[in-house]
């Protein structure tokens, strides 16, 4: 089975990270430089011949994918959906920081590791084994589906 990755184009919370913004799940739609992106990808010869095409249920993945897929054969599943970043979803650091309840995890080593962990979780959030517990069941799945070329428009780097 071939199986390409594509992460979604440039989000409005892409665009806020720099500034200390936990995008997580927070649901927003692309930029205009990332519809660009996400544009770019027609006629991409990676894709074109794809069995299937499956992306996360976000608008940000979903949006990607029907830039170079027909909407109406795109599979969404929550299985491929971003990271949760639990109570961090959508927020800004500065907001965080400093409540009682989370400043741990920005002043503790241990706790600061959540951004990378297979281990540490943020509050109420997944961490990387997390991740591919859930992942998993999806990839098995495809595996026995049949499916020879399978696209996914939310996953990766540009």
């Amino acid at each position: 089975m071939e199986l390409v990755f594509i992460r979604h184009g440039e989000s409005e919370a892409n665009a806020r990270e720099a500034g200390g913004f936990f995008s997580g799940r927070w649901d927003c739609a692309l930029t205009p430089r990332g519809r660009m992106q996400a544009d770019s990808l027609k006629g991409n010869e990676m894709i074109r011949g794809a069995d299937a095409v499956f992306c996360s249920p976000l608008k940000r993945a979903a949006d990607t994918a029907a830039a170079f897929a027909d909407p109406k054969t795109i599979i969404r599943d929550a299985r491929i959906t971003e990271r949760t970043l639990g109570d961090f979803d959508g927020k800004w650091r500065h907001e965080l920081e400093n409540r009682d309840e989370y400043r741990k995890y920005f002043t503790e080593a241990e706790y600061m590791l959540f951004r990378n962990s297979f281990t540490v979780s943020p509050p109420n959030g997944e961490n990387y084994g997390d991740v591919v517990r859930r992942v998993t069941p999806f990839l098995e799945e495809l595996k026995k589906s049949g499916i020879r070329k399978a696209r996914s428009g939310a996953c990766s780097k540009w």
